[in-house]
C-alpha cells in the first residue's frame, strides 16, 4: 500500500494535499488481453471415447445431443439434426453471449488458435469418457489467475486442464416436441454459452459460492435465498439452478467481480490481470510481519477501488506463522454505513493444502457479529448448514450491514495439524470489499455537507484514495434531504488546503 496513504506523519499530509495524485494506489501494468481459444475445430476423438476420425469434437457431440434428444425439432419440416449453417449460427451465438457476460474485462475470445500463450474453452469435450457421467462442464479452479490452460496445435489425446464443455450432454435444452428449429438454436446457444463462462471463470479463480453474494442474500434469509444465487453464471447444480435458468443469460455476482479485480494482483505469486489497474496485494504479512493476535495489535486493512466491482478492496497474503494457535487479527473503520463481504481463502491457494479456517466479525468491544466456519451450500441454503451439497474450507462473511465505526476481522484455524513439512500448510488470502452508503460523496462525518472537518475525519480513519478524490470534487457542497447541490462544487483552493496541513501538522502532533 502506498505509505502516503497508511502514514500519519506531517510530511505525507502535506505532500498529499499538494499533489493527490500520487495517492492513486499502485498497480501493476495495465492488462494486456487475455487469448481465450473458444475450440470448435479439435479432432481428439470420435464422440465414443475413442480415437479421431476425421470430424471436430464440437461437431461429433453435438450430433450426440440432438440424437439423445430425439432430433432438433418436430416441427414441419422436422429436423433430426443441427446443419453446417445452425451450427454457424450456434457458434455466433456462443461467442456473442461469452463477450457480453466477460464485457470490460481484457478478455479476447477467438476461434482461430492463438499462436501464443492463451487459455482454451474446449467445446467438444467427450461426454463419454471416464468419470464424466452428466457433467456439463469441467475446468481447474485458478484463485489469482496465476497460470493459463494452453494445449499445444494438433496435441495427442484429450486434452485436460482447460475448460471443458460437454456438449453431447446438452440433450436437455432440446425439446424438439415443442421447440421450433429457431428456439432449439437459442435455448442450446444460451445453455452452452454460459457452461462455457461458467468453466473459464474458474480457470479465472471464481467457485460456485460466489453466486450467494447476490444482492438481496444477507445472513438473515441464508436459509432461505429465495434463488436469488441462480441469476449468476458460476451457479450450478449444488445451488439449484433450473433448466429454464440455464438456457437465460446470466450474469457475474458481485464477489466474482471483486476476484476478478485482484486477478493478477498477487505479489507472491504473479498472475495475468483481467482488468487494466488489479488490486495488488498487501504480502507484509506474509514478509516477516505479524497481523497481531488482539485487537489493540491489529494490522490496518488498506482499501483500494475495484475498477470492475466499484467496490473497496483490500487483498492480504498472509500465513499463521506456522502455528495452529496463531491468530492475525485486521482492523478497518467506517464513517458511513458499509456492506462487508469477506473470504479467506486456503485450499484454493497455490502450493500446500492449507488449513482450515475460521473468520471473525468483531467490534471494538470483542462482541462477535458474524463468523463462518466452513463454506456449504445446497440449493437455496448456505453458510456453516448440516448435509450440504457442497462445501469449501475456507472462511466467506457475505453481505454483513456494519454501522459507522471501526471493526476488526480475526483469522484462526480450525485445525490442530498445521505443518509446513507436512501436507498441510498455514499461508492464506484475506480479501474483503466494502460497500459504503455515502450519502454525500466526502461527507464522511455526516453533517449534510463537504468541509475541512470531513477531510481531518478521513485523515484519522486511514481513508482511501478514492475517498479522498470524493471530499475534492464535492468540497463545498452539501446534502440537500439525500440529494447532492444542484450547485457547482468548488475545488478547495491553495489557502484551504495550506490551512488543512496545518491543521493536520497540530493533529498529529497533539496524538504523540
Amino acid at each position: 500500500m502506498n505509505p502516503l496513504i497508511l502514514h500519519r506523519l506531517e510530511l505525507h499530509c502535506f505532500v498529499i494535499l499538494l499533489s493527490p495524485l500520487v495517492l492513486l494506489s499502485a498497480s501493476a501494468a495495465p492488462a494486456s488481453a487475455i487469448d481465450v481459444w473458444v475450440d470448435f475445430t479439435s479432432d481428439f476423438h470420435d464422440g465414443n471415447d475413442g480415437a479421431p476420425n476425421g470430424v471436430a469434437d464440437w461437431i461429433d457431440e453435438l450430433n450426440e445431443a440432438t440424437s439423445r434428444s430425439g432430433g432438433v425439432t418436430n416441427e414441419s419440416p422436422s429436423q433430426n439434426q443441427f446443419t453446417a449453417a445452425d451450427r454457424f449460427e450456434i457458434e455466433n451465438n456462443i461467442l456473442a453471449d461469452l463477450n457480453q457476460i466477460y464485457d470490460g474485462y481484457s478478455v479476447n475470445f477467438v476461434t482461430l488458435q492463438p499462436a501464443g500463450e492463451h487459455d482454451v474453452v474446449y467445446l467438444g469435450a467427450d461426454n463419454d469418457a471416464s468419470g464424466v457421467d452428466g457433467s456439463f462442464g469441467k475446468a481447474s479452479g485458478d484463485l489469482g489467475n496465476t497460470r493459463t490452460r494452453t494445449y499445444p496445435t494438433n496435441p495427442s489425446g484429450n486434452p485436460g486442464g482447460v475448460s471443458r464443455v460437454f456438449t453431447g450432454n446438452f440433450n436437455g435444452a432440446l425439446e424438439p416436441a415443442f421447440n421450433s428449429l429457431q428456439e432449439s438454436i437459442d435455448e442450446i446457444s444460451t445453455s452452452l454459452a454460459g457452461t462455457a463462462a461458467h468453466e473459464f471463470g474458474h480457470s479465472l479463480g471464481l467457485f460456485h459460492h460466489y453466486t450467494y453474494s447476490a444482492e438481496g442474500i444477507v445472513p438473515s434469509n441464508s436459509s432461505n435465498t429465495g434463488g436469488l444465487q441462480n441469476q449468476h453464471i458460476l451457479a450450478t447444480g449444488s445451488t439449484g439452478v433450473s433448466e429454464a435458468e440455464r438456457e437465460s443469460i446470466r450474469t457475474l455476482s458481485p464477489f466474482s467481480r471483486v476476484i476478478l479485480d485482484i486477478a493478477g494482483g498477487s505479489q507472491t505469486h504473479g498472475g495475468a490481470a483481467v482488468v487494466n489497474n488489479p488490486v495488488l496485494s498487501d504480502t507484509s504479512e506474509l514478509n516477516g510481519g505479524d497481523a497481531g493476535d488482539s485487537l489493540p495489535q491489529a494490522q490496518q486493512l488498506s482499501f483500494s477501488i475495484g475498477e470492475s466491482s466499484g467496490k473497496e478492496i483490500s487483498f492480504i497474503e498472509a500465513d499463521l506463522d506456522n502455528s495452529p494457535t496463531d491468530i492475525d487479527v485486521y482492523r478497518f473503520t467506517t464513517s458511513v454505513e458499509a456492506t462487508l463481504t469477506a473470504h479467506v481463502f486456503t485450499s484454493r491457494l497455490p502450493g500446500l493444502d492449507n488449513f482450515d479456517s475460521v473468520l471473525e466479525l468483531v467490534d471494538v468491544t470483542g462482541t462477535v457479529l458474524g463468523v463462518s466456519d466452513d463454506i456449504g451450500w445446497s440449493n437455496d441454503k448456505f453458510g456453516d448448514i448440516p448435509n450440504p451439497a457442497d462445501d469449501d474450507t475456507g472462511s466467506f462473511l457475505v453481505n454483513l450491514t456494519v454501522d459507522p465505526g471501526s471493526y476488526y476481522l480475526r483469522v484462526s484455524t480450525a485445525t490442530t495439524d498445521i505443518d509446513a513439512a507436512a501436507s498441510v500448510g498455514d499461508e492464506y488470502w484475506l480479501i474483503t470489499s466494502l460497500d459504503r452508503q455515502f450519502v454525500n460523496p466526502g461527507d464522511f462525518d455526516v453533517d449534510g455537507d463537504v468541509d475541512g472537518a470531513d477531510f481531518l475525519k478521513w485523515q484519522r480513519d486511514v481513508g482511501n484514495a478514492q475517498e479522498l478524490t470524493d471530499w475534492q470534487s464535492n468540497y463545498g457542497g452539501s446534502d440537500m434531504n439525500g440529494l447532492a447541490s444542484s450547485h457547482a462544487v468548488p475545488e478547495p483552493n491553495a489557502t484551504t488546503l495550506a490551512l488543512l496541513a496545518l491543521m493536520l501538522v497540530s493533529t498529529s502532533k497533539s496524538r504523540r
